[in-house]
């Protein structure tokens, strides 16, 4: 019979978030896991910083003191120099589920921070702290560069408007290139996103087919105008760019009211568990 406990970990980044929590001896499907929970507000390819602070309550399952498997992790926390951000998660056995501020809002959002795949690049190819650069052009959009190949997801729900070749990349001396392979993604609202410099795109994807957020639409390439592997990464509202950084975003559902009481001393109970974890980090740093 497998024994099921609660464990905690308080650390600061030294690197990149992966290789930090691999480092104090988190399971990476853990890693990744943390970095699900805020892939609507942090893009941890380009928004950590070194000193940061991030610490994960979750559950293993071991036998004989040997893990076999992980449970849910039921709060993380990331706080820096740009976020301060705690999630708490709560299931009541119904049809609320996921993860919520302590005043009940959901983590999820309409769009994600960031149109790649973390975790691939994490995994792969050892990212250290800033290996992603960011230029924002006339607030046009974000370029990525990003290894060849690594996995391009939709930021939010939509239709499919555009695959294939696209021209009109505005260039800092104000030239025309090309966003060579592309696709373009229909949202609510009168959002749409464009994903430009594809090496491909993924299998079966055709304009009309409706996309969930987070599903793969291509792969980060060269093509068009560009010096090298990079996705370029627009968001429009009503047909003008905006800067993806700055993006409105709109949460999820809340807690109903019915169920924030029972939230609630979740929210308690994991809240006593991040002190622990806190005294224990800062008593291993001062004795």
């Amino acid at each position: 019979m497998l024994e099921k406990d609660v464990r905690l970990l308080t650390t600061t980044l030294k690197s990149s978030l992966y290789e930090t929590l691999v480092d104090e001896g988190l399971d990476p499907q853990l890693v990744m896991k943390f970095s699900d929970i805020f892939q609507w507000d942090i893009d941890f390819f380009i928004d950590p910083r070194e000193g940061d602070t991030c610490s994960i309550i979750y559950e293993a399952f071991s036998h004989n003191g040997e893990i076999l498997k992980y449970g849910n992790i039921l709060g993380a926390s990331y706080r820096g120099k740009l976020f301060d951000l705690t999630a708490y998660y709560f299931d009541n056995g119904g049809n609320v589920r996921g993860y919520y501020s302590n005043d009940g809002e959901s983590f999820q959002k309409a769009f994600l921070r960031s149109p790649l795949n973390y975790s691939f690049i994490s995994s792969y190819f050892g990212m250290r702290l800033h290996p992603i650069t960011k230029k924002v052009w006339l607030h046009n959009g974000v370029d990525y560069a990003a290894p060849h190949g690594t996995p391009v997801v939709s930021s939010a729900d939509g239709t499919v408007i555009h695959k294939g070749w696209k021209g009109g990349h505005p260039t800092p001396k104000g030239n025309t290139g090309g966003y060579g392979n592309t696709v373009m993604i229909r949202h609510t609202n009168g959002y749409k996103t464009l994903y430009g410099h594809l090496s491909a795109y993924v299998k079966n994807l055709y304009v009309g087919k409706r996309i969930q957020q987070g599903e793969v639409i291509g792969y980060v390439g060269s093509t068009g105008w560009s010096t090298g592997p990079h996705l370029h990464y627009t968001i429009y509202q009503h047909d003008k760019p905006i800067n993806p950084l700055s993006l409105n975003n709109v949460s999820g559902p809340p807690i109903p009211e019915q169920s924030m009481n029972e939230f609630m001393d979740s929210v308690h109970y994991i809240d006593e568990l991040f002190k622990e974890s806190q005294k224990t980090f800062l008593q291993s740093i001062f004795g």
